[in-house]
C-alpha cells in the first residue's frame, strides 16, 4: 500500500470571498441558471424519495378533495 500524507502536506488554494455587501441571488435567478429541466428531476426524485420513505399520506389526500 503507498504511503498517505498527512493533511498539513496539502498545498489547497481556496478562493473565499467574504464580501456580504454583494447581492444574493433571487429564487427565480437561481431557477433560470438551474434550468427547468433540472428542476423537474430534482422534483421527481425528491418526490420518490419521499414516497418511498413516508408512503402515501392519505389524510392530506382526502383533505385535498
Amino acid at each position: 500500500m503507498g504511503h498517505v500524507g498527512s493533511s498539513k502536506d496539502a498545498n489547497l488554494e481556496m478562493d473565499i470571498d467574504l464580501n456580504d455587501d454583494e447581492e444574493k441571488p433571487s429564487n427565480a435567478e437561481i431557477l433560470n441558471e438551474l434550468g427547468e429541466d433540472m428542476v423537474k428531476y430534482f422534483c421527481k426524485k425528491a418526490s420518490i424519495v419521499f414516497f418511498n420513505e413516508y408512503g402515501l399520506i392519505s389524510h392530506q389526500i382526502n383533505s385535498y378533495n
